[in-house]
């Protein structure tokens, strides 16, 4: 019997390290295709805002790979923490690739359809950052098994949800962005609206560490902080600001910082126990 769970053991951990080698192979391959396409594109045809938020989108999916395969072969930590940030990290690539897509092949009528899926995705990846930072948060403080955990996660599902249905139903009725027939994009009404759910989830992650800062040494307290601040000041400046988008490029940079400062004082604590 024992046999029997150790060699199932051993495979499970196979297939999850080949499932983690297989993601970092498909993010450093669309990174190189990323890279190629724009040593190939003609600049000219582009506006200085492209250029500069382009640049900023690809140099954020470079500190996430980066940061992907440092934290992926990091053997130290706790697997259910390292796991959702793992999962961060790569919902925050897409998020960026997409951005990317959608401002370097955008106001193209001939690739009008191609342009408003991508937006569309990448509206689903507001709300799905917002619950990943919810579930980082989760195992990071410890706190799945309080009694409250269960009741906010089905709040923050519930929320997130909504928004994802939301941008659901744009696809046939353009409650929160349209492409017209030249391939320009447009704002409209409701656009405001589809991210204050968003928002919402990230309140609610940094009432979170607000309320159970006892359990968090004061480092770990305010560089949470900053993170959920810089972010919600990101998504809201998108909604005012339409030339560039600054949230995920902001939450690369803050990962990064909140990865090698937590990295930094776990080496600093297992050289004191040493």
């Amino acid at each position: 019997m024992n046999s029997h769970i150790d060699t199932f053991g051993r495979i499970s951990q196979k297939k999850v390290i080949n499932v983690g080698n297989l993601i970092l192979m498909i993010m450093v391959a669309v990174f190189v295709v990323t890279v190629i396409v724009i040593n190939f594109h003609d600049f000219n045809n582009l506006y200085e805002l492209q250029v500069l938020q382009t640049a900023l989108d690809v140099f954020s999916m470079a500190l996430c790979l980066v940061l992907f395969g440092a934290c992926y072969y990091d053997n130290a930590g706790t697997e259910g923490v390292k796991l959702q940030f793992l999962r961060l990290t790569v919902l925050l690539y897409a998020a960026l690739f997409l951005d990317f897509v959608c401002w370097f092949y955008g106001e193209d009528p001939a690739i009008r359809t191609f342009y408003f899926i991508m937006e569309t995705l990448l509206g689903f990846m507001n709300p799905l950052f917002g619950i990943m930072c919810f579930e980082y948060i989760l195992d990071y403080m410890d706190l799945r098994k309080k009694s409250f955990a269960k009741m906010y996660s089905l709040y923050i599902y519930s929320a997130g949800a909504l928004a994802v249905f939301a941008r659901i139903i744009n696809i046939f009725f353009p409650i929160y962005f349209r492409i017209d027939e030249n391939g320009y994009y447009f704002r409209t009404a409701y656009y405001p609206v589809s991210v204050v759910i968003t928002v919402g989830i990230l309140l609610f992650c940094l009432y979170i560490v607000f309320s159970n800062r006892k359990q968090l040494r004061t480092y770990q307290f305010w560089i949470l902080t900053l993170f959920f601040i810089a972010v919600i000041t990101g998504v809201i400046l998108d909604v005012f600001i339409l030339d560039l988008t600054l949230a995920f490029p902001t939450a690369a940079v803050l990962l990064l910082l909140i990865y090698s400062v937590l990295n930094l004082q776990r080496s600093r604590d297992h050289s004191i126990i040493e």
